[in-house]
């Protein structure tokens, strides 16, 4: 069945992967990010404004505890087997399902099992690389496989840690180069 011209059609939703990961793959500590980085949380928000997030129960709780949901402008879609809910729902691809009916840009924001099932139909990924080596127990699967070359990087050295915030696509071309 097509949707009809007032509501959004699936196919058209972009998917998108975003994360802030270390040098050595690493995403979370204890089910929680490893590291307080204001800028990459600002470039987070603003990037995902007015988008559909799909995450697992433990990134929208932390998410949650954060404020980042209270102003509505992100609908989250959680993937969880223990939380029931009309935005939860049992795995990644009916998420997903769900979560591209919506309209809006597709974000998928984490963990490691969400971020593995989602590259091979992301189309995009908005990756911040934290220039250390951090501690932690949740990874970033390997991903230069899906998301060969780069698109755009912007680089910050304001804070204690270098960042490279990257934009990656299937086949994207290098766009531009920005030092802050």
């Amino acid at each position: 069945m097509k949707p009809n011209a007032s509501s959004p059609d699936p196919s058209d939703a972009s998917v998108k992967i975003i994360v802030a990961v270390a040098r050595n793959r690493v995403i979370g500590r204890n089910g929680r990010l490893p590291w307080n980085l204001p800028e990459d949380w600002n470039h987070f928000l603003e990037s995902t404004r007015d988008g559909s997030l799909v995450l697992g129960r433990r990134c929208f709780e932390e998410l949650g505890a954060t404020g980042a949901l209270e102003d509505g402008s992100r609908r989250p879609f959680i993937v969880s087997t223990t939380r029931s809910g009309p935005d939860c729902f049992p795995d990644f691809p009916s998420a997903l399902e769900a979560a591209k009916s919506a309209g809006r840009t597709v974000w998928i924001c984490g963990g490691e099992r969400i971020y593995k099932e989602s590259l091979p139909v992301a189309e995009e990924l908005v990756l911040t690389l934290v220039d250390a080596e951090i501690s932690g127990d949740t990874y970033f699967p390997e991903w230069s496989g899906e998301f060969p070359r780069l698109h755009s990087e912007r680089v910050s050295r304001r804070g204690a840690i270098p960042l490279f915030f990257r934009v990656y696509r299937r086949n994207g071309k290098f766009s531009r180069s920005e030092r802050v």
